[in-house]
């Protein structure tokens, strides 16, 4: 019995242990070997604590450490029978490659007509000309501590106005509780939890049709901006996916929420530290230009969040035709970096077969 026939003998209350891996269909494979049951989580990275579960739960199972395999998008932390793979980089080369005007009117994209990569000639023009109404955009997702506390301080440097924010989940008085126990006073910062920003939450600034799913992947997760947003703001803010991680650990996990932005606006990253470095590595360029780029080397998670919203409030202080100008500067970072997604040659799962082939 090869390993993938042993995992499927065995009852799903037991397959079913570890609650953040999903044993799916797509998720198990046999490694080319025939040795390994792959598990492919890569869509999301495991911190220590989670991989310690993990390979727990692989040893109750039945398993030895040479009976299986492990994916994860964690891009710096190497754990026993793991292997890096940076799923959102590779899902959206394919979605970029495929996102042209008439892909965009097919699927009734509102908000996305005309745009495909490379920008043309055309839309390089109308964005350049365009008159702004906004400093930034800021797209927010789910609920997440950094999140909130960023969007709480933009409100209290009264930055909120210069802004078009999104935030998909109104806070609980749960979540905000969370935020004030002991877990997480190294912040040292208090809520405005009868703010209207909040209060009147949720909030979206999108005509994309959120949910709705197209090739397997949610809208929401596709590679690019609403067109008019690039048109009415200068920059794009990205609250990660991740930024805290309360235990010591060398993690990094980036998602399409940075990928995406910076093929199409200028971008300063709220993530973890090296999210920069990484990007340099893929060959794609940041903006520094626009922004003072020093935050990505701070790892004081706290200092690095004060950098990121002293250049925020730094730009929404300065005159729009300055502004203009170093904005126009960046349309080459990000005519260059479009190029780059575009040359991707592998597929994600052409790499991911690279990955697991000696295994």
């Amino acid at each position: 019995m090869n390993p993938f026939e042993k995992f499927h003998s065995l009852d799903s209350d037991v397959t079913e242990c570890i609650s953040f891996i999903n044993f799916d269909k797509d998720g198990i494979s046999l490694s080319p070997s025939g040795k390994r049951l792959v598990v492919d989580h890569s869509t999301e990275a495991l911190n220590i604590d989670q991989y310690r579960q993990f390979h727990k739960s692989m040893i109750s199972m039945g398993f030895k450490d040479d009976e299986w395999l492990l994916l994860h998008a964690n891009l710096k932390t190497k754990y026993l029978n793991t292997l890096k793979l940076d799923n959102h980089y590779y899902r959206l080369c394919f979605f970029t490659k495929r996102f042209n005007e008439s892909f965009s009117k097919e699927h009734n994209l509102s908000g996305l007509e005309n745009i495909y990569f490379p920008f043309c000639d055309e839309l390089i023009d109308e964005l350049k000309n365009s008159k702004r109404k906004k400093k930034y955009v800021c797209y927010n997702g789910s609920l997440q501590v950094h999140r909130i506390i960023f969007i709480n301080d933009l409100l209290k440097k009264n930055l909120v106005k210069h802004g078009l924010i999104s935030l998909h989940e109104k806070p609980t008085e749960e979540f905000f509780d969370m935020i004030d126990t002991e877990q997480f006073n190294f912040i040292g910062k208090s809520i405005d939890r009868d703010s209207d920003f909040f209060v009147t939450s949720p909030h979206s600034i999108t005509n994309i049709k959120l949910g709705k799913n197209i090739d397997g992947s949610d809208v929401d997760l596709w590679c690019t901006l609403d067109k008019s947003h690039m048109k009415d703001t200068f920059f794009c803010i990205v609250p990660e996916t991740s930024y805290f991680l309360l235990e010591q650990d060398d993690y990094l996990f980036i998602t399409e929420k940075t990928y995406k932005s910076i093929i199409n606006h200028p971008s300063i990253i709220l993530g973890r530290p090296h999210t920069l470095r990484h990007l340099r590595e893929l060959g794609f360029k940041t903006f520094d230009k626009m922004f003072d780029e020093s935050y990505d080397e701070e790892l004081d998670d706290m200092k690095r969040f004060e950098m990121v919203l002293n250049e925020v409030e730094r730009l929404c202080n300065m005159d729009d035709v300055e502004l203009q100008k170093i904005y126009e500067s960046c349309i080459d970072i990000i005519l260059h970096n479009q190029k780059i997604i575009l040359s991707e040659t592998k597929t994600l799962n052409e790499a991911k077969g690279e990955l697991i082939d000696e295994y």
